[in-house]
Parts: structure tokens; sequence; C-alpha cells
């Protein structure tokens, strides 16, 4: 009886494990781009720059003129002095690097890579800086050994786990207990629970953006093309036969822009339409918005998703990226002495 027992109890796990590998959540939209350093949700705008990665919440303020202590507070800007701009990561090691993935649900997705053979998939509430580690290609006792240098020897520790890929991954995005992560060129799929890997997508463009529309995942392929990956099916399909230079979300749909500017739209289960020609460069795209740079980075151009039309125009010098509208504000970053420094502006459009 007790053998039987613990078989049940095995396929019962079994079975819960499975189920919750294959659970997909439906309205999901996500993006994750080749180089996403601003990102902005309701309460405020996270962003990146050489000397590290900061938050600005609005919600928080300053309630004295005394200045806050350092770890707490980075710089105060003196058109918005009564928000508090913070380090969450300045207890950070030497040499570590964060990179920004998304925002969702007040949660801040990013990668932390320790060296260039160690990183964590993490999450951040950005109402309380509280981090979890959703996976990790290291044991603690692994990584520190590392650290003191002695990297040229194998050492041997119990809870040692060893990654399916030996290329830092540098997209990642969890929809329900499923963790999608890319290295270079592989898109794997991971259950956040068991641990368990595979390969579902081995020929990415190692610059692709990647564009997760409910079941869909979109995507440029070695050769730049435009795929359609099915999360649930796993069939792949090719949706152009020309190179495609940008791929985002936008006005409900993924929007693709060709290498000679011409704007297309792709929803699920219709075919790829050509909207526009695009006089700039896309760079970014939401729900209600889409933004192309022109001049080289000297104007930022918001259109509207739907009418196609530009509702706001932004004249800047070297224009980096890009948030979402939040609160009737543009986020966006400029290139300044070898530094990416937060601007923002009045959104007009509204």
């Amino acid at each position: 009886m007790k053998k039987r027992a613990a078989v049940c109890g095995i396929a019962f796990m079994i079975s819960v494990c499975l189920l919750c590998g294959c659970r997909q959540t439906g309205n999901v939209k996500i993006q994750l781009s080749t180089l996403q350093d601003v990102l902005s949700w309701d309460g405020g705008v996270v962003w990146s720059t050489e000397k590290g990665v900061f938050v600005k919440d609005k919600k928080r303020v300053v309630s004295s003129p005394e200045p806050m202590p350092p770890s707490e507070t980075m710089s105060v800007s003196a058109a918005l002095e009564k928000c508090i701009f913070q380090d969450p990561f300045y207890e950070k090691e030497e040499g570590e690097e964060n990179l920004l993935q998304y925002i969702e649900d007040g949660c801040l997705y990013y990668i932390r890579i320790f060296s260039s053979r160690y990183y964590e998939l993490c999450s951040m509430d950005l109402g309380t800086f509280e981090e979890t580690v959703l996976y990790a290609n290291y044991s603690e006792a692994e990584r520190k050994y590392d650290y003191l240098g002695l990297n040229d020897k194998t050492p041997l520790f119990k809870d040692e786990r060893r990654d399916v890929s030996e290329a830092l991954v540098r997209k990642f995005c969890i929809i329900g207990d499923t963790i999608y992560m890319m290295d270079e060129e592989v898109l794997y799929v991971m259950n956040r629970w068991t641990k368990y890997k595979k390969a579902v997508v081995d020929d990415l463009d190692s610059d692709t953006e990647l564009v997760f529309m409910d079941s869909k995942i979109y995507y440029k392929n070695a050769d730049g093309l435009l795929m359609e990956y099915d999360r649930e099916s796993g069939e792949k399909k090719c949706l152009s036969d020309w190179m495609v230079q940008k791929l985002c979300y936008g006005g409900g749909g993924v929007l693709i822009q060709r290498m000679n500017g011409d704007l297309y739209r792709c929803c699920a289960g219709q075919e790829v339409e050509k909207l526009t020609v695009l006089p700039g460069q896309l760079i970014q795209g939401e729900e209600k918005y889409f933004y192309c740079l022109e001049g080289s980075g000297s104007k930022l151009v918001v259109y509207d998703a739907e009418t196609l039309q530009p509702v706001d125009v932004i004249e800047g010098d070297n224009i980096w990226g890009v948030a979402e509208v939040s609160g009737g504000v543009v986020y966006y970053l400029e290139a300044e002495e070898e530094s990416l420094v937060l601007r923002e502006s009045d959104f007009l459009g509204e």
C-alpha cells in the first residue's frame, strides 16, 4: 500500500508539473528589445545608465528639505523636486550588470549578470523593492568559488546544477509558470518550479526583438525574416519574404518595419498588412502609440497607432530610447558624454 501510495503521489506531482508548464495566460502582451534602457509604469519610470539602474517613483516624495541618505536618493530633479530618484541596486557587486526587460503589474523584470558565466533572472516589486530570483544558472557555492580566482579548477558541490546553455541569457519573460529565455540565437522554455528546460526555436537572429502576443511569439530568424511561433502547438510559420528591420507590439498587433521604411502590422489569424511608409526608424510601440526616431536621433515622433498620424514631436540630441507614455509624460533617454540621461516631455497627444 505504501509503495502504491508513493507511486500515485509521484504521478500526481508529475501531472501538476506538466500542467503548470503548459498553462498559458490570456491577453499576453510582452515585448523584449535588444536595448531596453528605459521603462515606465503607472507609478513612474525606470532607466539604466553606465552608472546603474535608477527608479523615479511618483508616489515617493521628499517630506522635508533635508537631503535623503545616499543609499536612498541619487539625485533630485529641479523640475520634479518632490520625486525621489532611487537606485535599488546600490549594493551590487563589482562588475555586476543588470539588463532591464519589461514591467508588468508593478514588477520590474531584469537579468543580473555577474561574469561571463553566471546570471540570474529576477523580478522586483517597484513598490517595495523586494527582489525575487526566478532562476539562476549556478549554485551559490560555485559562484563564490569562482570569485576567489579559482575558476581554472573544477569544484564539486552537492547543490551545483549545470545549465543547458553555456551562453548568457540576454532576454527573458515569465508567463504563468513558464519562463522563456533567449541566448545568442536559441529560445528556451523552462518550467519555473521543476527547472525542466528545452530549446524550442534555434534559428533566431541574435539582435531580434521578441513580441509575445497571446499564444504567439514573433521574431526575426537568422535570415532576417518575420517568424511566428505558436506556444501551444509548437508550430513555426514564416510570415514574410523580405527582411525585417524592427518589430514591436503596437495598436493591438505586431508592428514590423522593413529596411526600406515600409510599416506593416500583423494581427492574430490575419495576413501581414502594409500600413504606410515611415520617414524614420521605428523603435517602440504600445497599445495606443508607436515611436520613431528621425534625423539621426534629433527628433522623436509619437504616432497614433490607429490613425497612423503623428501626435507629438520632441526635439532632442542623440535620443537613445523611449518608454511608454505614462501620466501624460513621455520619458526618453539622450546620450550625453558617454552616459544616458533621462529626459521628460509633456505629452501633447491627449
